[in-house]
């Protein structure tokens, strides 16, 4: 990280007020939140120069309500950059339609988010999760002889971000199964977000 100084020092052109805002969802659907991906995320701008009052990270304590406040509150501070794992598509896509009405960067990590025209997506290696899981769940079926498996419900989004959303957009609002499916294409094959790009490589326009 050290090699990003001098890009932050341009970046921020001296400043020592706010840059880049970081929102965390939750610290109840996984303790990495708190344990890993924030104690990782201050390491890592502390190394790329950044000051305490360049940046800020906030958890939204599993509220979609929440993690869109925080993510206003950075933009009225003056942040350039917002770094998001929302908590679903629909949070994910009102952030990013406030990002863009405000001219910021938004990046999307973890969870995708492919709205917009100056979005960027991070994760993991997705595919070997995936396997991981797999494995860990057929595991666990054998080990509990569980012999009829059952799928939860899926999680619907909150009324505050379906009624931030109708109020917002210009298509009169984002159903959820719409919001779902937005935030499973590729910006590198959908058609629909030819501006969006992943943080390598040049834009896809």
């Amino acid at each position: 990280m050290a090699k990003f100084k001098p890009l932050t020092q341009f970046a921020t052109k001296g400043a020592d007020t706010l840059q880049v805002g970081v929102i965390l969802p939750d610290t109840t659907s996984s303790t990495r939140y708190v344990q890993f991906d924030q104690p990782y995320l201050n390491d890592a701008f502390a190394d790329a120069g950044y000051t305490q009052a360049q940046y800020r990270i906030d958890n939204a304590q599993g509220s979609d309500a929440t993690e869109l406040n925080d993510a206003t509150a950075d933009i009225n501070l003056g942040a350039k950059v917002l770094i998001m794992d929302p908590l679903d598509g629909p949070t994910g896509v009102a952030i990013a339609q406030l990002a863009e009405s405000k001219g910021v960067t938004l990046i999307s990590y973890d969870r995708a988010t492919f709205q917009g025209h100056n979005t960027y997506y991070v994760s993991f290696d997705n595919q070997l999760v995936g396997q991981l899981i797999g494995k860990g769940f057929n595991a666990c079926v054998s080990s509990w002889a569980i012999s009829r498996p059952r799928r939860s419900a899926q999680a619907r989004p909150t009324a505050s971000v379906t009624s931030w959303l109708a109020r917002t957009s210009p298509l009169g609002g984002t159903t959820p199964r719409a919001a779902r499916s937005s935030s499973r294409r590729s910006p590198l094959t959908s058609r629909s977000t030819p501006r969006s790009r992943p943080m390598t490589g040049s834009p896809t326009r």
